[in-house]
C-alpha cells in the first residue's frame, strides 16, 4: 500500500530511472529454427519519460539483460537526437530475480547510483504505473487497447510452439 501512496516524482533528468520488461506481441524463429516471442527490457528517465535505453532479447528476462540495457542507457547514443544518457541517482526497479542480483548492486555501488527494489509482492508496478505503456492501465470494458498474446502458427492461442 506504501507504493501507491507515496509515489515518487523526480524534480530533474537523471534523478530516477526505472526499468520494466515486456513480452512483444510478436513471434521470430529462433536460431534452432523454433518460433518465440522476444522479451523488451527498457530503462526510463522518471522525469522526462524518455527511453534512456533498451534491450531485445529472446530469453526470459534476467540480471544480466536488466544490466545490458542500463549500459546502454548510460552512454551516449549513436543517434543524435537521442540526449538521454548520465548516471541516475536512483535505478528504482522491481523486486524479481530479473533485478535482484550482486551484479547489479556492484554496478549500482561503483556507479555512485542508489538502487530501490519495489517491495515484494507490490500491487503496483514500479515508479508512475511501469515503465511501459499499458501496464500502468487495468483492463475494463471502454478502457484502453491492451496486446494480447497471439499463437504461433500451428499452435494453440497463448502457447508457443
Amino acid at each position: 500500500m506504501f507504493e501507491l501512496v507515496y509515489r515518487r516524482q523526480a524534480g530533474s533528468p537523471n534523478e530516477i530511472w526505472q526499468a520494466d520488461h515486456t513480452e512483444l506481441d510478436l513471434w521470430m524463429v529462433t536460431p534452432a529454427g523454433t518460433p518465440a516471442r522476444p522479451w523488451l527490457t527498457v530503462i526510463e528517465d522518471d522525469h522526462s519519460r524518455a527511453i534512456a535505453g533498451y534491450a531485445v532479447n529472446l530469453g526470459a528476462p534476467s540480471a544480466s539483460q536488466t544490466a545490458l540495457a542500463l549500459r546502454q542507457a548510460i552512454w551516449r547514443k549513436a543517434e543524435p537526437g537521442w540526449h538521454v544518457c548520465g548516471i541516475p541517482a536512483m535505478f528504482h526497479t522491481g523486486h524479481g530475480s530479473d533485478f535482484t542480483s550482486r551484479h547489479l548492486e556492484q554496478a549500482a555501488a561503483d556507479l555512485g547510483m542508489r538502487l530501490v527494489f519495489s517491495l515484494a509482492r507490490a500491487a503496483a508496478r514500479p515508479g508512475k504505473g511501469g515503465a511501459l505503456p499499458g501496464h500502468d492501465q487495468p483492463d475494463v470494458p471502454g478502457g484502453p487497447a491492451r496486446l494480447r498474446p497471439r499463437a504461433a502458427p500451428g499452435t494453440a492461442p497463448g502457447r508457443p510452439g
